[in-house]
């Protein structure tokens, strides 16, 4: 019935009542039909075989000694006495058909031969009749058949005094029979009576408990929500620490969820340890280790640990009577705790603990808080990857920091030019102190232009060349082009270049030599004298 609403359990009960009613209806038509009967028995079984045995008692003491003294013993004298034999048969075997008290069989078993004997005085009779001799048939009545017939007699006689006694005897019975049922109807009246206020109470009283127990259902539902708000406020604020997050998670189940106990248990290899807890941890877990293997004795049962295994939560509404907690009875039980469930949480998709939260009444942990204790252990997981994944990216941008530092200490000592520029617009983006006397100007000057608009670099057509090889090869190794500086001076050098990513963009690292003083050497010996001058790149 805990199912029922208020309205059903009282259709229930009227249905109950209108039950009961029928059920005593019942007993009462019951009982008056056994009283119907037992009157048709007391006038099919004695009135009726009284008024058959007066019959066949009249019969044979009166009509067939008359039937023997007629004078004129015609055919239908013997016709009459024929008929008398076949109403004695049928009527004796009727009457033998009724209820039989004990008495009546010892009787019967007496006047079965005096009847045997009567008929045979009977059918002497009927031999007589048909003579003529009538003195013959006088003295036959007078000195055998009247006195044969008066034993027989008296055995009737018995019968029908024993039909009137056992009557008299049936009739005391059925009125106490009737007193009997009256009272019987009146204790049953009553017991119904008591049955529905019975009922009643204890609808109202079941249906005021559970109406309390839903209010503590939705209130510690209610706390829980609560507490769940609080947790999604704990991960906003990022603990630093997944030891800090596993205590301020316990502190929120047992201060605003009121848990009995709230403890979160880690595994690491093959050891569960208990990291944090909050709550009376002394006296509830005074015979719980605080750390245990999967494969020991404590291990295989605890309950942590088949959650740390499996990686379900496991729950026990009523852990007094489940075989799972019997490590517990006597400890944890004892001490007041009905109810305990253990959640997984995850780090990176591995179970890496286990919630463990003691409730304080049978039936704690309803569907809806399990599902949302579910939901709090997933935002644990989620706050648990987060701590790496924020870890992590702090490493990688230590890790960025560290490379870029070294990039430019290594851009800036550099003894050749350096240049990074864009692949798609040739913007520079660093240049090192080598590159910038070479052209005369300043890093600040050159940062974000193109070499082009500041009158300096590459000719066009050694450009042109430099960078289709960067596009067909992805780099390029020692290409000599023809350089100008702000000046309008013109240089050689030996141009090398290699595509690579920077801050999320292609770009091209330039490295070049200045081999002018070489060009110029080398024209000096073959006579050609110095260089001609070329004119300003644009």
């Amino acid at each position: 019935m805990a199912g029922l609403s208020l309205k059903a359990r009282l259709a229930l009960l009227v249905a109950l009542l209108m039950g009961l009613q029928l059920l005593l209806g019942g007993l009462a038509l019951w009982e008056l039909g056994a009283a119907s009967r037992k009157l048709d028995s007391f006038y099919a079984d004695r009135l009726v075989p009284a008024q058959q045995l007066r019959t066949i008692a009249q019969l044979l003491r009166a009509e067939a000694p008359a039937l023997a003294s007629q004078e004129d013993a015609g055919e239908a004298t013997q016709q009459r006495l024929a008929q008398l034999r076949r109403e004695v048969n049928e009527l004796w075997a009727r009457y033998k058909d009724t209820y039989l008290v004990e008495e009546e069989r010892f009787l019967i078993a007496r006047v079965e031969p005096q009847l045997r004997h009567a008929h045979l005085l009977l059918e002497r009779l009927q031999a007589l009749l048909s003579q003529a001799d009538v003195e013959s048939r006088r003295r036959f009545a007078e000195l055998d058949l009247v006195p044969g017939l008066r034993p027989l007699g008296r055995s009737l006689d018995e019968l029908i005094d024993l039909q009137l006694t056992v009557a008299k005897r049936e009739a005391e019975a059925s009125r106490q029979a009737f007193e009997h049922s009256r009272w019987h109807l009146l204790l049953l009246l009553l017991g119904a009576a008591l049955l529905s206020a019975g009922a009643a109470f204890w609808l109202w009283a079941r249906y005021r408990r559970e109406r309390d127990e839903q209010t503590e259902r939705e209130q510690r539902l209610q706390r829980f929500y609560v507490a769940l708000s609080q947790c999604n406020q704990l991960l906003l604020q990022a603990p630093e620490t997944a030891q800090a997050l596993y205590e301020t998670l316990c502190r929120i189940c047992v201060e605003t969820g009121r848990a009995r106990l709230a403890a979160v248990i880690s595994v690491e290899g093959n050891e569960a340890r208990r990291v944090a807890a909050e709550g009376p941890v002394d006296s509830l877990l005074a015979d719980v280790p605080a750390r245990w293997t999967l494969d020991s004795a404590y291990g295989q049962r605890s309950l942590t640990s088949q959650v740390l295994r499996s990686g379900q939560h496991v729950v026990s509404n009523d852990a007094g009577l489940d075989p799972r907690m019997a490590h517990w009875h006597a400890s944890v039980v004892a001490r007041g705790v009905p109810a305990m469930a253990a959640f997984p949480l995850r780090r990176g998709g591995q179970v890496v603990a286990a919630l463990l939260i003691f409730g304080g009444q049978r039936g704690y942990f309803e569907p809806a808080l399990v599902s949302l204790l579910d939901e709090m252990a997933a935002d644990i997981a989620f706050a648990l990857d987060h701590l790496d994944a924020r870890r992590q990216r702090d490493a990688a941008l230590r890790e960025a920091e560290a490379e870029r530092d070294l990039f430019q200490r290594l851009f800036n000592v550099s003894p050749v030019t350096c240049a990074l520029t864009t692949l798609a617009e040739q913007r520079v983006l660093e240049v090192n102190e080598v590159l910038c006397r070479r052209y005369g100007l300043s890093r600040e000057q050159m940062l974000g232009r193109r070499m082009g608009e500041l009158g300096a670099g590459l000719l066009p057509e050694d450009r042109a060349r430099y960078y289709e090889a960067l596009q067909r090869e992805g780099r390029v190794r020692n290409l000599e082009v023809r350089i100008h500086d702000r000046a309008g001076r013109l240089r050689h050098s030996l141009l090398s270049g290699e595509i690579l990513d920077y801050q999320g963009q292609r770009c091209v690292l330039s490295t070049s030599v200045d081999i002018t003083e070489l060009r110029e050497a080398q024209a000096r010996l073959s006579g050609g004298g110095s260089a001609p001058s070329a004119p300003s790149a644009q």
